[in-house]
């Protein structure tokens, strides 16, 4: 026993309830003071322990590849692992406290302390993105974040923070805007949508085209948005899985429901194990170019079977039509009229093509407000026009005609001049037992007028 343990027993016996207790108070004595040295060399042996544990937390904390800081409750940092002393070639004392926040960009160092002071307030975590200065001066974005240790009480008695490196992510980032900001250029309807056609892109050309903003678009159905045959875009998809790629034309409509026609162009997008995830389209609105050649194609049609000066149908449309009288009559006859206008040669001499055409214009009206329904009016060429129509007697065809002449007998005014207006007209009537063909029947007609002039 060492004399300081002897001391304290010395001390004890001299105690005088310790002389009345004799031997038994000495042997209780002696075993009180043996479990003290018991406690006390169990408490050394837990610091040691601790001074262990401690070390080699450190010495994983250097491990580890991000940058690790522990503060104190009140948020003061009092340890930051070897990758930040490195990183930013800040020793551990200048670090501390403080100083932590220097190695920040001057543009972050503000919202980063009102963020910590506000996290250590609250006990609530820590979260922000920033920009830390390397040791060569350089900055980088990093992700920092803290979490706080509670005790059993629930209160906090540390902080462990992290600084994870995003300067890669933060450049794929504006990578990917740019080309956002591209796409929004386009005056095409740019979308993605999966095989479910869900929308998970939609740049701003497809806002402006179908009226959906992009925040009320994304997540939703191709149906719910723009109404499209859906069976013909699942014919789309069959082709885009087989080939990779699809182009052709898409009605689609508005959000205010006005009818739109889209040509396609879509791409297949695969994830990275190469199986199909969904389709890039790339859409051009050409619903006023389709309204164009609908017009266009119109108008080469009118002019393959209309007169352009009179609008009347021309010698194809009177040919279609008269074979197609000849060959579906059941039991009746067909009239021919062939009007020929007397002196019209004069008339364009004397004032000109241009008031020439004022009359036969006039004629096309007169003819068309005197035939019947059912009747067709052309203009074959010229100043002759054919008038045909079912008729069931050589005598309905004869009245016919005495219609036509005195429907076209008259005076017409020519700006300041006045002109007489007279026709021959020659009919010819084939009964429903008859089948020539249109151009003998035109034929008959033909003659009929003749014969007419040149009685007059």
């Amino acid at each position: 026993m060492d004399s300081t343990n002897e001391d304290v027993r010395l001390r004890l016996f001299d105690d005088p309830i310790v002389h009345r207790g004799g031997d038994d108070a000495a042997q209780e004595l002696e075993a009180t003071v043996d479990a003290l040295r018991r406690q006390l060399a169990e408490q050394a042996r837990r610091i040691d322990q601790l001074e262990l544990s401690e070390g080699q937390f450190r010495q994983l904390v250097d491990t580890l590849p991000q940058i690790v800081w522990i503060t104190e409750p009140d948020g003061r940092h009092v340890h930051f692992n070897r990758n930040w002393l490195e990183f930013t070639g800040l020793s551990l004392e200048e670090s501390r406290g403080d100083g932590w926040n220097f190695a920040f960009h001057p543009d972050d160092r503000g919202l980063a302390m009102v963020l910590w002071a506000e996290a250590t307030r609250t006990g609530q975590p820590y979260e922000i993105e920033y920009r830390l200065r390397r040791a060569d001066g350089s900055y980088r974005w990093m992700l920092g974040r803290a979490a706080p240790l509670h005790d059993a009480d629930g209160e906090v008695v540390q902080w462990f923070g992290t600084c994870t490196d995003i300067e890669d992510v933060k450049r794929a980032h504006r990578r990917i805007d740019e080309q956002a900001r591209l796409l929004d250029q386009t005056q095409d309807a740019i979308m993605v949508h999966d095989r479910d056609h869900h929308v998970s892109y939609w740049n701003r050309a497809a806002e402006r085209i179908h009226g959906w903003p992009r925040s009320e678009a994304l997540g939703r159905r191709l149906d719910e948005l723009v109404s499209p045959d859906l069976e013909q875009v699942e014919a789309a998809w069959e082709v885009l899985l087989r080939t990779g790629e699809w182009s052709g034309d898409l009605r689609y409509v508005t959000r205010t429901g006005r009818e739109l026609f889209l040509e396609g162009r879509w791409t297949l997008l695969r994830y990275t194990d190469g199986t199909p995830r969904a389709a890039l389209a790339v859409n051009t609105d050409v619903t006023q170019r389709r309204l164009i050649e609908s017009r266009y194609l119109a108008a080469l049609e009118a002019r393959a079977t209309q007169d352009a000066l009179t609008g009347l149908p021309n010698r194809a449309a009177l040919f279609d039509q008269l074979d197609l009288l000849l060959g579906q009559r059941q039991r009746t006859g067909i009239a021919v009229a062939f009007i020929d206008l007397d002196d019209f040669k004069p008339i364009n001499d004397r004032f000109g093509h241009r008031r020439g055409d004022e009359v036969l214009a006039h004629v096309a009206e007169q003819l068309r407000a005197t035939i019947r329904q059912g009747d067709l009016v052309a203009r074959i060429g010229g100043d002759e026009f054919v008038v045909i129509g079912e008729a069931d007697s050589a005598d309905t065809a004869a009245r016919l005609g005495e219609r036509i002449d005195a429907a076209l007998r008259g005076e017409v005014v020519l700006g300041e001049a006045t002109v007489t207006l007279s026709a021959s007209v020659g009919m010819a009537f084939v009964g429903p037992d008859e089948r020539p063909d249109a151009d003998d029947l035109l034929s008959r007609a033909d003659a009929a007028m003749y014969e007419v002039k040149r009685d007059r």
